[in-house]
């Protein structure tokens, strides 16, 4: 996979990606927003790279002005709720996550992404929803999803973290 937007290129990750992706990773708040609290120094966060490259579409975010990786989107399977319910139950679906470094953050990266994978994993893998999650006090995360037309779908309580599930039909 290999897409263009006019400031980005979206693409596989790559293994010698994980000094950028360990730059970006290691911004406190952004873990805490990402549920990665066991991600705390370059040997764990090493393990997390290795596993969302061996178990996950892991799709990096890259600027075209300087090609280095800024960011990720993270494909996973579907949540299993939203994929058992109508109408989802017979569609074809993935759960989506995604990070930017801190520094990249509110420049609309994200919602010139997100669009370009959507329309490729519609066209061209057949996904017909995408799930996501986000901490219920990221209003950020919200506010971007909400713009990409993601719907309400629920909240939930993970360990004492308030979760809402947004869905968008493809």
């Amino acid at each position: 996979m290999n897409l263009e937007t006019n400031r980005l290129v979206l693409r596989e990750f790559r293994r010698t990606d994980f000094d950028d992706y360990f730059s970006y990773i290691m911004d406190a708040h952004l873990r805490q927003m990402l549920g990665l609290g066991n991600v705390f120094d370059e040997p764990s966060a090493l393990e997390n790279f290795n596993w969302l490259m061996e178990n996950r579409k892991f799709i990096a975010v890259c600027k075209k002005t300087n090609s280095r990786v800024t960011g990720h989107i993270c494909m996973h399977p579907p949540l299993e709720a939203v994929a058992a319910a109508q109408p989802y139950c017979s569609m074809q679906g993935a759960s989506l996550s995604y990070a930017l470094a801190a520094g990249e953050q509110r420049k609309g990266y994200m919602y010139e992404a997100l669009p370009a994978l959507c329309r490729h994993l519609r066209d061209d893998k057949g996904i017909d929803y995408l799930d996501g999650e986000y901490l219920s006090t990221n209003l950020p995360s919200r506010f971007l999803l909400e713009k990409l037309r993601f719907q309400h779908w629920g909240i939930e309580n993970f360990d004492g973290i308030e979760l809402t599930t947004v869905v968008r039909i493809l």
